[in-house]
């Protein structure tokens, strides 16, 4: 790894798959439904996105309605446990959605990160995309917040 980074590297953990099969093996126990995928293609908005609703939906079923406040509490604390999410995203250039099989981006919300005055990716291939930097600090920091109740989601 390029030392021009500087120290961050130390606090990152990098594997290199040979291919998405590979990673979707290897990391399916870890993550289980925990993984969230990032695209320019993407059909879920992230303004709109809720991470912490996602993942309750996905590990407790059961409606907030119908949860006393300390079953609402152990849920909260399941959702955010240890284990952490997944983020993955796609090729600044074609947009991960255009880079997987069907079946396989099927399996996990597929988000995308809004453009102020661009159209619908979804229905447009006018190219517009944040660089991938920026992509992964916008993401990252948008799940951590909900995540950690920095923001009522």
């Amino acid at each position: 790894i390029n030392a021009e980074y500087g120290d961050y590297w130390r606090h990152v953990d990098v594997t290199v798959h040979p291919s998405w099969t590979a990673f979707s093996q290897q990391t399916q126990k870890i993550l289980e439904n925990r993984l969230f995928l990032f695209s320019k293609y993407g059909e879920n908005n992230l303004l709109n996105f809720h991470f912490y609703d996602y993942l309750r939906k996905i590990n407790n079923p059961q409606s907030d309605n119908d949860q006393t406040p300390i079953e609402k509490e152990r849920c909260r604390i399941q959702n955010n446990d240890e284990r952490g999410i997944g983020l993955v995203f796609g090729n600044e250039n074609l947009g991960l959605r255009k880079q997987l099989p069907a079946t396989e981006v099927s399996k996990y919300p597929l988000i995308t990160i809004p453009i102020a005055n661009s159209p619908s990716r979804i229905d447009s291939n006018d190219g517009s995309s944040y660089n991938l930097a920026n992509s992964v600090s916008i993401a990252l920091w948008e799940a951590y917040k909900q995540l950690h109740h920095l923001q009522k989601p």
